[in-house]
């Protein structure tokens, strides 16, 4: 599933807690910044995010990156992203 996210302006795409929206283990969602606006990716209530050195912020423009749902309300996000 591809997501895109096309703000002018700072914006955040929420991984939802499996109460919300029970995602299968292995799900991948990839999450593109169309627009100019920073996207961030952020936790729901409940969601741990993991990555490399805690980054969730897009790098730019045009940038994609990529959550891995690993256990019920656990995520891996890889990407290009930056702190």
């Amino acid at each position: 599933k591809l997501i895109t996210m096309s703000n002018a302006s700072a914006n955040n795409f929420t991984v939802p807690p499996n109460s919300s929206v029970a995602f299968g283990i292995g799900t991948q969602l990839n999450i593109a910044q169309l627009g100019a606006g920073a996207t961030t990716i952020v936790a729901g209530a409940g969601v741990t995010l993991n990555s490399d050195g805690a980054k969730l912020k897009l790098n730019a423009q045009y940038a994609l990156c990529t959550v891995v749902k690993t256990d019920t309300n656990e995520w891996f996000v890889v990407g290009s992203l930056s702190a």
